[in-house]
């Protein structure tokens, strides 16, 4: 399957009739399946564009939300440990619909990160929350790690 990301390598093997890629963020071998692939696309899209530090990405991490707990995608602190972005990754057969969108806002309620990322590796949306105003505005892209 092409995605919309640029291209990257990503290590693969068998193991008994079953693939899998390697997680450069985690350090392990994960089971291929299309959210994983959208996943390790985006991160390698977030170093190589971004510039964003490997030291600085959080992947499947969990949170604690409304007495459940939650896990997230992508998470990208800052030096000083505040959130610089939150992703949410979905298989590409997923749609990007607006319970999507209300899925990451939710998290973000907890996570508080400046910029949002919604991507299903064939389209996706960035946004930026203003936690003064209660609103978020969509970017056309994401500005480079800081």
């Amino acid at each position: 399957m092409r995605l919309n990301f640029p291209p990257c390598e990503i290590k693969t093997k068998e193991i008994e009739n079953k693939t899998y890629l390697f997680d450069i963020v985690r350090k392990k071998w994960m089971v291929e399946n299309p959210e994983e692939i959208v996943r390790i696309h985006c991160v390698n899209y977030l170093i190589s564009h971004i510039e964003v530090p490997i030291s600085m990405i959080i992947i499947e991490s969990l949170i604690k939300l409304y007495n459940t707990v939650k896990r997230i995608d992508i998470l990208v602190k800052r030096k000083d440990n505040s959130n610089f972005l939150l992703v949410e990754c979905k298989s590409p057969s997923i749609k990007l619909t607006p319970r999507v969108f209300e899925q990451i806002t939710r998290y973000n309620l907890t996570v508080k990160s400046d910029y949002l990322m919604v991507t299903n590796g064939l389209h996706h949306v960035f946004y930026q929350f203003d936690f003064q105003e209660g609103k978020h505005r969509f970017l056309s892209g994401l500005p480079k790690y800081s």
